[in-house]
């Protein structure tokens, strides 16, 4: 007769709690889709308040930002990238905008000598559509670090196609670099609401909310969502989502899905 050890049970479990915290992240995900598809009035937040509850015994939270309040790296002109280096505190930060203008001329050069339209599927598949098709694509041009792309993240996306930002909607660090604040006083933090986590039931609750009324977004949303398990494993899920017409079956298209960074459960927890 094969011995389990302890060991071996102790893995069992890890695996069953790590399945269990990707899964409950997954459905606090989809559940936020619907949401935002619904769009009712006095719904959901879509400006980085954090939504909470229970799902069977993990704890979930979930928070929706407007893309189109971030700076599309692949339309922005050099002028705003220059500001928005500038804003993050990276040294150079005009040599670097121009760097990053050279690299899309760059790019899209390749998609010329492709000899294709550039409405072709043949495109995305060369990852020729667009100069950038992940943010984390910023890294490959000279002189930009991991580190300043990391600062970045939170302001910057592939997914709005427009050469400005929507204000109302954007980030601190996007309004700073179009000075439509101080970085100083831009950046404040979130209003906390007391609910224990105990607290709790399978009815989202808010549990924090930035300054002033609730707004409404644009139509195309990064959702954020995680898991905490009982046993103390933790699962996010980051996805862009935008929205179609509510007579479609699936009334959006997604446009990221990828596991996202430990954001809205503190590492102590």
């Amino acid at each position: 007769m094969t011995q389990i050890s302890r060991g071996d049970l102790r893995l069992a479990r890890n695996i069953a709690e790590a399945t269990e915290a990707e899964l409950a992240a997954n459905s606090a995900l989809r559940r936020a889709f619907y949401e935002v598809a619904a769009g009712s009035i006095g719904g959901w937040r879509t400006d980085g308040a954090v939504y909470g509850w229970r799902f069977g015994q993990s704890e979930v939270r979930v928070s929706i930002t407007d893309e189109l309040g971030r700076i599309d790296i692949n339309f922005a002109s050099t002028d705003l990238l220059t500001d928005l280096f500038e804003a993050a505190g990276a040294r150079y930060p005009e040599a670097l905008a121009e760097a990053v203008d050279a690299f899309r001329k760059q790019r899209r050069a390749q998609t010329l000598r492709a000899g294709v339209s550039p409405s072709a599927d043949i495109l995305t598949e060369l990852g020729l559509g667009v100069p950038f098709t992940s943010t984390e694509d910023l890294q490959n041009v000279a002189g930009i670090s991991q580190a300043l792309v990391q600062r970045l993240r939170p302001s910057i996306t592939v997914y709005s196609g427009r050469a400005l930002p929507v204000i109302a909607a954007a980030p601190p660090l996007v309004r700073a670099a179009v000075n439509a604040a101080d970085i100083s006083t831009s950046a404040m933090p979130n209003t906390y609401l007391e609910v224990p986590a105990e607290g709790l039931t399978e009815a989202p609750t808010l549990l924090s909310a930035p300054p002033g009324p609730g707004t409404r977004g644009s139509g195309v949303y990064r959702i954020q969502a995680e898991a905490l398990t009982a046993g103390g494993s933790h699962f996010a899920r980051e996805a862009v989502v935008a929205l179609r017409s509510k007579r479609q079956k699936v009334p959006y298209d997604v446009r990221l899905w990828r596991r996202g960074a430990r954001l809205h459960f503190p590492h102590s927890q």
